[in-house]
């Protein structure tokens, strides 16, 4: 008898050789299922596999769904809480109908009926007192830089209107720099702005030149002083621009009972002092009057 034909009924015997030849064994964790599995056990796998899957993506979309609720109400917290101190601020800095107390006046603890209301009223008050003084201190820098821009903006604009009427003087007075270059000092704001918008800035400052101290002593007055004396020295040569030009022989006599011309009267730029040139200058239009 061969070793390829066996008797009916006689179990077929495997050798070590055949149990361990490729392909023999199914590798571990290859399959859940054997192979002697029935369709109703398959089925069965199946359906566990699939409620499994199902119930892990119930649970991350559960998951996502707890962190998105939880965020969303942790917004609207953060929210109604701001809406809350708006509102508290809102209702302190607008008056009352009627005020049980001086708004600037701190709570009294007579006023209220526990301690702890009391406190809470006290802490509020200094918070609204604080944001009060924040918004005044903003206030008065928004109206001092506004200010200093203001004044930046004229002084450069009188500055300019000088320096444009000096540009036209210049060619017609030869000396006129040497002469504005002796005013060794910074003509305050009111100074300059008089002389800035007088009819030829560059004869003023030329005038004022001639006579430095007077030019000084207008400095130190005040602005109202200074804008006054400036415009007489304005009128002045506005008055010499205007005159014909008269002989340097001296001036005759006054009649008797006459009144002085202006011509007899001394020269106001002569003076030595600032009263000097006003007193000068008033006899002077006086007489221009009295012709």
């Amino acid at each position: 008898m061969t070793d390829e034909q066996q008797p009916d009924g006689v179990p077929e015997v495997f050798t070590p050789e055949q149990s361990e030849a490729p392909g023999s064994q199914v590798p571990a964790g290859e399959t859940d299922a054997p192979e002697t599995e029935t369709d109703e056990q398959r089925n069965e796998r199946v359906l566990r596999e699939r409620q499994a899957a199902s119930e892990r993506r119930a649970r991350g979309v559960q998951k996502r769904f707890d962190e998105l609720t939880r965020d969303k109400y942790a917004e609207r917290a953060r929210a109604e809480r701001a809406e809350r101190e708006i509102e508290l601020l809102r209702q302190h800095l607008q008056p009352r109908q009627q005020p049980s107390r001086d708004e600037g006046q701190a709570p009294q603890r007579n006023d209220f009926d526990d301690y702890e209301s009391y406190l809470e009223a006290r802490a509020e008050w200094r918070a609204v007192q604080k944001f009060r003084a924040l918004e005044d201190l903003r206030e008065a820098q928004a109206r001092e830089q506004q200010a200093r821009q203001q004044f930046e903006t004229s002084v450069a604009r009188d500055h300019e209107a000088i320096a444009l009427a000096s540009e036209k003087f210049r060619s017609q007075v030869q000396d006129y720099d040497e002469v504005v270059e002796s005013l060794d000092f910074v003509a305050p704001p009111a100074m300059q702005r008089a002389i800035a918008d007088s009819e030829n800035p560059a004869a003023v400052l030329y005038a004022l030149g001639k006579q430095p101290g007077i030019a000084r002593q207008i400095a130190s007055l005040d602005p109202v002083r200074q804008a006054k004396a400036i415009g007489a020295i304005e009128a002045f040569l506005r008055t010499q621009a205007s005159s014909p030009q008269v002989s340097k022989a001296p001036p005759p006599g006054n009649p008797v009972g006459g009144k002085p011309n202006a011509s007899s009267t001394r020269d106001p730029m002569k003076a030595r002092t600032v009263e000097e040139f006003m007193k000068l200058r008033e006899a002077q239009v006086r007489a221009e009057r009295g012709r």
